[in-house]
């Protein structure tokens, strides 16, 4: 890992707030802290203009460094046990479906020291066989079924633990996907030994998915062994349970005339997007999730009848849990900083150094609420930022081209892949992206902010947050005044936060709104409001945040739409909300009907736009006011204008019929290509060179409104091209002195 490396516990403050700075240090020895504004964070591209300017603050100076763990792994931890002292004899059962059995051991259901002292664990161990583990101080006893578990087959795993008679037998029964494949099943596994010791009993929490390892200092579970797969239903009766009793309660008919003898019920379905795991039986034996398993899956007896989880949760109460899920690092604060009131609203960071290393924590500083510093707000696009946190993408397409990370190649194209690749090689445990993959071959639907998020940093890559930094350095390159507020902010505050400003700018990839930052978008503009949508594939896929664990958001895919990966058949609907995932253009809020342009094309293959002749005259003339070129935007750092993913206007996906399209692009690279949700079939590339377009555009709205789309995320990459004196930079410039002023637009007949 780096050397030092730290995290804040919030992405946004205002003055008066309290922000946390959590550190790591490999090295021994002090290091420095010192608050900085970041301006321009390009440090990679062929024209670098990095900026940032010291501040002063009350934590400025030098801090004693020491290094913290990152304990990854997803689990469920029972910390109320004491309905399970008492057990002489019991029957304990649950579903599991292995998703990497075999190469390393992996607890099921477990209570005991992972290190050392007496307990016990269901488990899958290191050759992929079922076992069951009794410890001791003084010895140690397993119960081993031959066969290794399928990976990806479902099957009930149970415990008949008699301690009047000293029998301990074990159970793998495999459940059948559909009709055909029953026929195919290997048959049952069941094995019984003598056991002439008690069950150990044990100090530890009961845990599921994982084993216990210790507690950290702030009282979180270490866990260790961690299992790769689906569980569901775990439960534990008094007793021993005959066959024809076993199987009923296997398959979820918990037989009534042994209601007393329940000792505990684990019900996953029951969650309502938190993180408790609920007991069913009268002892109550309630638990939490820990570093967020996947929620809301397919069940084994899932049947089609409802592909959403609200509608039928029985079928839906599976938990994926992983070896390498992480929301909170659960580091120590090292120092935090309360906001001054003089502190304007800006693109902050602490800036640490130790020895020849560097590191920043960037945060957001908003104006006062409801006291706005300037008419102009600029949106960060946090949950974009979460949703590319750490990714490694390039990486894994140089992997497969086999291309050197220091050798750049015409399909990866953005400043600093390179360089960010050796970044994410090194520093694997800071947990992953959106657009990964988990371990075990399973998607990443979950990011944190509490975490070190490596590509949000000045220095690294050209992409979301350096990206978005060319516009502040625009801005304060034409002494615009502007305030910052951030998509978790909006998320907070709604609409409210919005009327404060006379207009809205977003960053140059604000690709991942929830519904109520939609919302909050659309009555603000059709009220009055005047938006500046900067950017390109914006506004696209379905987010939601967690009711109860701060940072972190949750996206599903779904089926349909330009994705790194797609969600399960029937498992579309987030586990946070209930909502759909996916695009959404699925959902019927194309981006088109509140933007004016949605999302068309993406790849390696910028192009400059050409003016609409029509468009210099009449409603829309203000903003090609001293653009004299008919060609513009044939510049920039990230190539031309329009590049990287681009969006277009169209009607059929809602765009206003007054709107105007100002500008379009054409004759992209063969790289640029078509995105999958406007192909319905496969096609010849060079039938869809046509399609790859960009539009500009402009509409009113009603109240006195309107909206400005350009269409491209490397729109930013031009504004700064010959000393900010450049036709992109105009026309930028025109857009926020005319949305500025007072005066209302008037609606179109």
């Amino acid at each position: 890992m780096n050397p030092i490396l730290g995290y804040t516990n919030k992405l946004t403050v205002r003055p008066g707030d309290t922000i946390d700075f959590k550190v790591s240090t490999a090295l021994t020895g002090k290091y420095a802290a010192q608050l900085v504004k970041l301006i321009n964070g390009d440090c990679q591209s062929n024209k670098a203009n990095f900026k940032e300017e010291t501040i002063a603050s009350g934590v400025d100076g030098l801090y004693e460094g020491k290094k913290q763990p990152i304990y990854s792994g997803s689990c469920i931890v029972v910390k109320t046990y004491s309905a399970l002292d008492k057990l002489d004899s019991f029957t304990l059962s649950l579903r599991f479906q292995a998703t990497m059995p075999g190469g390393k051991p992996q607890c099921l259901i477990a209570q005991r020291d992972g290190h050392s002292g007496p307990g016990w664990a269901l488990m899958i161990n290191d050759k992929g066989q079922l076992t069951f583990l009794s410890s001791t101080n003084e010895n140690q006893t397993h119960i081993t079924l031959n066969r290794p578990v399928r990976a990806n087959q479902w099957s009930h795993a149970s415990l008949r633990f008699d301690g009047k008679n000293n029998i301990l037998q074990l159970n793998c029964r495999q459940i059948a996907d559909n009709k055909i494949e029953a026929l195919g099943l290997e048959s049952d596994q069941s094995t019984r030994i003598a056991f002439s010791d008690s069950l150990p009993s044990s100090t530890c929490p009961l845990v599921m998915a994982a084993d216990f390892q210790g507690w950290t200092r702030h009282d979180k579970i270490i866990p260790g062994n961690c299992f790769n797969g689906r569980l569901e239903a775990p439960f534990i009766y008094k007793g021993i349970l005959d066959d024809d009793q076993l199987t009923k309660a296997e398959e979820g008919k918990r037989p009534t005339s042994l209601s007393d003898r329940l000792v505990a019920d684990w019900d996953f379905s029951d969650h309502e997007g938190g993180t408790q795991i609920f007991d069913q039986s009268e002892n109550k034996l309630h638990g939490a999730t820990h570093n967020l398993p996947l929620r809301a899956l397919k069940g084994a007896y899932w049947d089609g009848s409802e592909f959403n989880w609200t509608k039928k949760p029985e079928q839906y109460g599976a938990i994926h849990f992983h070896d390498d899920d992480l929301y909170d690092c659960g580091w120590d604060t090292d120092f935090s900083l309360k906001i001054p009131d003089s502190l304007r609203s800006g693109v902050y960071a602490m800036r640490l150094n130790q020895d020849k290393y560097e590191e920043y924590l960037p945060f957001f500083v908003a104006a006062p609420r409801n006291q706005p510093q300037a008419k102009l707000a600029f949106i960060i696009p946090t949950f974009t930022y979460l949703a590319y946190a750490n990714n490694r993408i390039p990486d894994k397409v140089r992997q497969l081209f086999g291309v050197n990370k220091n050798t750049p190649v015409e399909f990866i194209g953005t400043p600093g892949e390179g360089h960010f690749d050796s970044i994410i090689s090194d520093n694997d445990a800071v947990g992953k992206s959106t657009y990964d993959l988990h371990n075990d071959g399973s998607p990443v639907h979950h990011s944190s902010w509490l975490r070190p998020i490596l590509n949000m940093r000045p220095k690294t890559i050209l992409w979301t947050f350096c990206a978005d930094l060319l516009f502040i350095d625009w801005m304060d390159a034409k002494d615009i005044a502007y305030d910052i507020i951030t998509d978790d902010l909006l998320q907070e505050e709604g609409t409210e936060l919005l009327n404060n400003y006379h207009v809205v700018m977003s960053g140059n990839h604000p690709e991942y709104p929830t519904l109520r930052q939609l919302d909050a978008i659309e009555e603000y503009i059709t009220t009055g409001g005047r938006f500046m949508y900067m950017g390109g594939n914006g506004y696209y896929w379905r987010t939601a945040v967690h009711k109860s664990l701060p940072g972190a958001i949750e996206i599903r895919r779904g089926r349909i739409g330009t994705r790194a990966w797609q969600s399960g058949l029937g498992e579309v609907h987030m586990a946070f909300t209930g909502e759909p995932g996916g695009i959404w253009r699925e959902s019927g809020r194309a981006p088109q009907k509140i933007f004016g342009v949605g999302f068309a094309a993406q790849g390696n293959g910028s192009a400059p736009y050409h003016i609409k002749k029509e468009a210099k005259n009449g409603r829309a003339a203000f903003i090609l006011k001293g653009v004299d070129n008919e060609t513009i935007g044939d510049y920039g750092v990230l190539g031309a204008a329009a590049g990287e993913e681009i969006d277009q206007a169209n009607p059929a996906h809602g765009t206003p019929s007054h709107a105007i399209v100002l500008a379009s692009s054409k004759n992209h690279g063969e790289g640029m290509l078509l995105v999958a949700e406007e192909v319905n079939a496969t096609i010849p590339l060079e039938y869809t060179k046509a399609m790859v377009y960009a539009d500009m555009v402009f509409f009113e709205t009603p109240g006195g409104g309107a909206m400005f789309a350009v269409g491209s995320m490397s729109w930013c990459g031009s504004l700064g091209h010959r000393n900010y004196q450049n036709d992109i930079s105009t026309i930028t410039e025109n857009v926020i002195t005319r949305f500025i002023e007072p005066t209302p637009f008037p609606f179109p007949n």
